[in-house]
């Protein structure tokens, strides 16, 4: 008879367990989680048309815990500029006051083929960031080669984690500044130009061809982005 009450009662637990809402077992408040990615000042004086970056993951610290929103091994691909709304899966995970949190991106490790037979304005490939930037009387027109496997780091802190807080909802807000980046192509920067499959020029920026401008928009690509800190691994 005890087996059988026994039973009866670890049954009923299971059930209610079961029935119970994600979320709402006291102590264990949870908070549903989505991002967005995008780029800012992509006016005519700088503009980026194509920048594709893989997210790696996302984690976030809670007084002396700490977990992760999204664990992507392989990576979700993000192009910032056309698949800016809610590129990554909602998620549910512990609620509370995040003392601060950390995303991983990293560049796509395909080939570097170039457009040498295409229309650059219609070309496009995941390890080129594709930069227009007017200068005086001038329109320069960049492709900027992504190293392979780059690592970008970016940390976030209490007071921008709050503002994208509300209620039981948090939007995480990844914006890439492009004026920013493309203030590192100076107007008395040099550069080598191609022809693309319409003749039109255009600029490879990599470490073997207009090196200098690479270098300056390398080491400004990381901060950039509008994060409280941000580093290449």
């Amino acid at each position: 008879m005890m087996r059988i009450r026994t039973w009866l009662l670890l049954s009923a637990l299971l059930a209610c367990a079961c029935n119970r809402l994600a979320g709402t077992e006291v102590g264990n408040p949870e908070i549903t989680v989505a991002a967005r990615f995008g780029v800012q000042d992509n006016g005519p004086a700088a503009s980026v048309s194509a920048m594709s970056l893989k997210v790696m993951g996302m984690g976030w610290t809670l007084a002396h815990d700490s977990g992760a929103c999204w664990n992507e091994p392989n990576g979700h691909t993000v192009d910032f500029v056309s698949n800016a709304q809610v590129p990554l899966p909602p998620v549910t995970v512990r609620n509370g006051d995040w003392s601060e949190a950390e995303m991983m991106l990293q560049a796509d490790s395909g080939n570097s083929t170039l457009p040498d037979s295409a229309d650059f304005s219609a070309w496009s490939n995941p390890r080129y960031i594709k930069l227009v930037k007017i200068t005086g009387p001038d329109t320069v027109r960049t492709l900027f080669e992504l190293p392979s496997g780059l690592r970008i780091r970016l940390g976030f802190g209490k007071a921008t984690i709050d503002a994208w807080r509300q209620d039981h909802r948090m939007t995480v807000l990844v914006m890439f500044d492009v004026g920013k980046w493309a203030a590192g192509l100076g107007p008395d920067m040099v550069l080598t130009y191609r022809q693309d499959g319409r003749h039109a020029p255009y600029a490879i920026l990599s470490p073997g061809e207009n090196t200098a401008a690479y270098e300056a928009l390398k080491a400004l690509l990381p901060k950039s982005f509008m994060a409280d800190a941000a580093d290449m691994l």
